[in-house]
């Protein structure tokens, strides 16, 4: 584990950090926010990212559709 995903929840102004690899595939960023975010707090209503695109060149045909 070399870099760490911030999750901050802007309504009560909190952060969770999550050590993970530098580069990741989004399924595993998905795996790790569900079992860091979703699994204490529940799904949220939106979510904003900057980023999910510029982790794999894979990932950018399915973001920028």
């Amino acid at each position: 584990m070399n870099t760490f995903m911030v999750v901050v929840d802007r309504l009560i102004k909190y952060a969770v950090f999550v050590a993970t690899l530098a580069v990741c595939t989004a399924k595993v960023i998905a795996e790790l926010f569900y079992q860091n975010m979703v699994k204490y707090f529940g799904v949220p209503f939106d979510i904003v990212s900057d980023v999910l695109c510029n982790s794999r060149a894979d990932s950018r045909q399915h973001c920028s559709t």
